[in-house]
């Protein structure tokens, strides 16, 4: 079998992420893994995220037969991204090939770094990537909750950021959970700021603000990103409460599920995150270059 690979930048066209939907269903029936948060299939064909697609169709039938997804989510030039081939097409060759071209597409857009990402029950893709010269980095947890009425404490207030006011308040709660340089901080500050489907939100103590998050609407969820604590708060209650608001956000705008990633090894965050009623629904390992 031969293939001829394409080169799309994101959004993707309907056609196309039909196709992909379609692979990425088939092989996570195959294997019983949910692959579509791995492949960020809902994002590819939202403007709001960059990146690109590989695309591999057999040379004579026009069928999708493998892709890779890599997606730039704060437009810095570092990906993150996943090779699949069809589970009943699987070849060690066709993989290979498909990740050559990726690198190559690294190059001319002139990446910062890349981050290679695959199902931590998927073991073929682990070794896949051990072959190619990566190295297991570290793992994060997918979590879920329902959107639901709930009281905030008393003496602790959520609101919207305000760019003209609140700037600096942000980079320094930022940088201070964080430990993210300026640069860092700002390229964060200023993506957030201009994408229509995301907003940040401060939790004040009296005129002191004390944490922070991003709220992204993707479809019919919304994603908890970049929850930050100042260090003064910790230990306060300040990051169940700004959870909390968005399970109160979510009931409020209607949508069905609320998402957020955590590393597996933060086991404090995993305690207020399993408390405020998040429950884990995958599992991820990302890789980098030896």
């Amino acid at each position: 079998m031969t293939e001829d690979l394409l080169v799309v930048s994101t959004p993707v066209d309907l056609e196309t992420w039909e196709e992909i939907s379609e692979l990425v269903a088939a092989a996570s029936a195959k294997d019983s893994i949910s692959y579509a948060r791995i492949f960020s299939v809902e994002n590819l064909k939202d403007p709001h995220y960059y990146g690109f697609c590989i695309l591999a169709y057999h040379s004579e039938t026009d069928e999708l037969v493998g892709f890779a997804s890599a997606v730039d989510p704060l437009n810095t030039r570092d990906y993150e991204w996943s090779i699949m081939v069809h589970p009943d097409k699987r070849s060690k060759e066709l993989g290979v090939r498909i990740y050559e071209r990726l690198v190559e597409e690294f190059e001319k857009r002139d990446f910062m770094s890349q981050t290679a990402m695959n199902a931590s029950n998927s073991p073929h893709s682990a070794a896949f990537l051990k072959k190619l010269g990566y190295q297991y980095a570290y793992s994060e947890r997918t979590m879920k909750a329902l959107p639901k009425a709930v009281e905030m404490d008393e003496g602790l207030r959520i609101e919207k950021y305000r760019e003209d006011q609140d700037r600096e308040t942000l980079e320094g709660i930022i940088e201070n959970a964080f430990g993210d340089s300026k640069e860092e901080v700002e390229a964060l500050i200023e993506f957030t700021q201009y994408a229509p489907n995301r907003q940040f939100f401060l939790a004040w103590g009296e005129d002191t603000a004390l944490g922070a998050m991003t709220i992204v609407h993707e479809h019919e969820k919304i994603w908890v990103t970049a929850l930050a604590v100042h260090s003064m708060a910790r230990g306060q209650g300040v990051a169940s409460n700004l959870l909390r608001f968005a399970q109160q956000y979510a009931f409020d705008q209607g949508v069905k599920s609320i998402y957020l990633d955590v590393e597996t090894d933060n086991e404090q965050a995993l305690s207020i995150y399993e408390r405020v009623g998040f429950q884990t629904v995958n599992h991820t390992k990302y890789w980098k270059l030896t």
